[in-house]
């Protein structure tokens, strides 16, 4: 149950957009001008890819979960791609109804599984986001300690709402072009939740010990600079600066990240194949590592040109 999958994972967008501290209230909305002077100074960030096959182009673009307002508009060269695409392919399509039902019934899955002697280190995470203890009743505890996590990068102005999903999913609402998702519910929940629902008291403890460090703060606050510079060769490194290399952790990214891969590659090879360009947004980690998207797309014949 690793805390660090902010880059893979987008249904926390999801489930912290549904989460209300009262003592961490979301960020005032802009004004209309604020936004439009955001809007006019938006740079290109990310990592940005033509991928080519068959006589048509794609994009394939590596988003961020969660970030600050300063990077939510996309600059000039990933909005020209989006706008030359019919399809924006997303990890999941958050606005379909029935994912969010599926994703809400995965949710409660495992819920109520806290060890008696981490139960009062628990409320006190909770009562630091202003969330109840019953909380704890309702929601899978990795799902729930993410959202605490997420929910505590909030005075850092670091929010999932920011995050790239839901401004690209509004620009290609406006554009009146077609929203699929290459995952369902269940994939990414299982990637989350593993085989079953189960939670140790040792990933109980170390997702606690994250918390309590605020160690993840610190992680988030640099793919979120990385991510704005587009420092591919930062991220590529991921693994050697964020994470512990427990067994059972490492056992957790795989499964996250190189195992999805395979899925996320033929459902973007698919749309292609049928004829659409598509703009492919998935999280930035599952551009590097041994079995990318990147690596899995060109072994499928794709032409892959870096956009920077």
């Amino acid at each position: 149950m690793a805390m660090r999958r902010w880059g893979g994972l987008l249904c926390i967008v999801l489930f912290s957009s549904l989460l209300h501290a009262e003592c961490l209230p979301p960020p005032i909305a802009p004004s209309a001008s604020e936004l439009q002077k955001l809007q006019a100074a938006a740079k290109d960030q990310g990592f940005l890819w033509k991928i080519s096959k068959d006589g048509h182009d794609s994009w394939l673009y590596g988003t961020i979960h969660v970030n600050a307002l300063a990077g939510f508009f996309p600059g000039p060269k990933v909005k020209q791609a989006l706008q030359r695409s019919s399809i924006l392919a997303l990890e999941l399509d958050l606005s379909d109804a029935k994912t969010q039902v599926e994703l809400a019934q995965w949710a409660r899955m495992g819920a109520g599984q806290v060890p008696a002697h981490l139960q009062s280190r628990l409320d006190a995470q909770l009562a630091q986001v202003c969330l109840p203890a019953s909380m704890a009743q309702t929601m899978h505890p990795a799902l729930l300690l993410m959202s605490i996590g997420v929910l505590g990068l909030r005075p850092l102005g670091l929010e999932a709402e920011y995050g790239s999903e839901p401004m690209l999913l509004g620009l290609a609402q406006a554009g009146q072009q077609k929203i699929l998702g290459l995952e369902t519910a269940a994939i990414q929940m299982q990637a989350l939740l593993g085989t079953d629902s189960a939670v140790s008291a040792e990933d109980y403890e170390l997702a606690l010990q994250q918390l309590e460090s605020q160690e993840d703060q610190a992680i988030a606050l640099k793919l979120v600079k990385l991510w704005a510079d587009s420092d591919l060769t930062t991220l590529a490194q991921y693994e050697q600066w964020c994470c512990n290399h427990a067994p059972k952790q490492e056992a957790d990214m795989l499964r996250l990240l190189d195992e999805r891969n395979p899925g996320l590659a033929n459902g973007i090879t698919q749309l292609h194949r049928e004829g659409a360009s598509i703009f492919a947004a998935v999280g930035s980690l599952h551009m590097v590592g041994k079995n990318s998207l990147l690596f899995l797309l060109a072994k499928q014949g794709f032409k892959i040109e870096r956009i920077h």
